[in-house]
């Protein structure tokens, strides 16, 4: 063993230098490459072949590999793969702020042009009302990771931020009934039917992969739920066996409550700047037909806003399921 050792030092000496480089000392920065960079890739790739023809199977093991199974443990734990899908998602959303940032854009543009168009409503009999009622018209995860995790990833960044900036720019350049409470019934009509909105695209894009065809429906789906709604055509006046579809239509239930959080408690007068104020708003809610005496009138219609969006949710999720893996 000395002899060896004595024969190595002999040859480092030979060499001439070599004791530098053999000492503990770095060739090269993180900025300057190393004029020993080259052997010590050959010299990776050398003992990575040798390490590999060390543990080689022999050829008729590899020959028969087709007829072994591998069991391989790949559970994991739900709340753990919701963890990261989740993060991933807000992740998603931070890389490309200029899809949030449209998405704020465009609401404030929609807020501001809703609020000038129908700004300072005046409290007549005539306009007041007509404006009024205008205004309100691969198996990497599973599914219900994804869904779920980017039901709530949505949630603040897709529905209630936008949802406060277009209420806090319409409700006050409207001039509406100014009070914290029909404010907060305000914003939450509006968000529910953004959601409903949500609820409706994502089940019709999960039931279908053609996107004319998903255009197609929900534009249909809108016309009828507008028909029915009350606002365009008096429902009385529809045919008896078409109107069950009010109870369907989203529309109809957000400009009720609207329609009640702006016009109870209202007083209305003639116009051309007359002090003769006999109209309450209680009477246009009795003309269409709204229910507006208790407190339930209104949440019972913010009720059915929830559970229609809530079924379109559910309806999405069983929609993802049945649709087929490719591998």
């Amino acid at each position: 063993m000395n002899k060896r050792i004595e024969r190595i030092n002999q040859i480092i000496r030979d060499l001439n230098h070599l004791e530098s480089c053999a000492a503990d000392t770095l060739i090269g920065t993180d900025f300057i490459r190393g004029v020993s960079g080259l052997d010590a890739c050959t010299a990776q790739n050398v003992i990575s072949c040798l390490h590999k023809l060390s543990r080689q199977e022999h050829r008729n093991i590899n020959e028969n590999k087709d007829n072994y199974l591998l069991k391989y443990d790949t559970s994991r734990t739900y709340f753990n793969e919701f963890y990261y899908v989740s993060k991933r998602k807000l992740c998603n959303v931070l890389r490309n702020p200029s899809l949030f940032a449209s998405q704020i854009i465009s609401f404030i543009i929609y807020g501001l042009f809703t609020g000038l168009i129908f700004n300072k409503l005046d409290r007549t009999v005539e306009t007041g009302v007509y404006n009024r009622f205008g205004e309100n018209v691969s198996g990497y995860y599973r599914v219900s990771s994804f869904y779920f995790a980017k039901l709530i990833i949505d949630l603040p960044l897709v529905h209630i931020i936008p949802s406060i900036i277009y209420t806090i720019i319409t409700f006050f350049l409207t001039d509406l009934r100014q009070s914290i409470e029909n404010f907060f019934l305000f914003f939450i009509t509006n968000l529910m039917a953004k959601i409903f909105g949500s609820s409706m695209c994502y089940f019709i894009a999960a039931s279908t992969s053609t996107f004319g065809i998903a255009l197609v429906m929900v534009i249909c789906c809108y016309v009828i739920m507008m028909l029915f709604s009350g606002l365009l055509i008096n429902i009385e006046s529809i045919l008896s066996f078409l109107r069950w579809i009010q109870w369907i239509s989203v529309f109809r239930y957000a400009s009720n409550v609207l329609a009640i959080n702006e016009f109870r408690n209202l007083t209305l007068c003639l116009p051309y700047d007359t002090d003769q104020c006999s109209m309450k708003g209680e009477e246009i809610l009795t003309r269409r037909h709204i229910s507006y005496t208790t407190t339930w009138d209104i949440w019972k219609n913010i009720f059915a806003l929830l559970l229609i969006s809530g079924t379109f949710f559910i309806f999405t999720y069983i929609q993802l399921l049945r649709i087929k893996k490719f591998k």
